[in-house]
């Protein structure tokens, strides 16, 4: 029998949606997901445990290593929208969105499948306003 992973609860509610949803080890060791949509690749980490070992939440991220100069998109974003951010690290632009869980054994895949919307619209208009930025550059 397989070791139960963190975010198998997380994976299943990915792949209902149709989305992919492989394991991942990401940099520190931290237990991640990896994903699509709109042929964007995310990544799904892991967050905060309780005492008990029960998951607490998970964050979503992405980075674009973009051709030209943004301006100010991040802070515009940031300005303009909610639930998830937009920042520069290194040559990177990066977009991260925390998914708070319920204080249960296994995460409400209920909520789980809301974030993961939230987070697939949020991804959506960020490519979609990267396009539009980077076509007037």
């Amino acid at each position: 029998m397989a070791k139960k992973k963190k975010l198998d609860t997380v994976a299943e509610v990915l792949r209902d949606m149709g989305f992919r949803a492989e394991h991942t080890e990401l940099a520190g060791g931290r237990e991640g997901l990896r994903s699509a949509t709109g042929g964007v690749t995310f990544d799904i980490v892991a967050g905060n445990e309780t005492e008990k070992g029960v998951l607490r939440d998970v964050t979503f991220f992405t980075s674009f290593d973009l051709p030209g100069e943004v301006g100010d998109l991040a802070s515009e974003w940031n300005q303009q929208k909610r639930f998830a951010r937009v920042f520069h690290r290194d040559k990177n632009l990066v977009m991260e969105m925390d998914l708070v869980l319920p204080a249960q054994a296994a995460p409400a895949k209920s909520i789980v499948r809301e974030g993961t919307d939230n987070w697939n619209r949020l991804l959506q208009d960020l490519v979609a306003t990267l396009r539009t930025q980077l076509a007037q550059a």
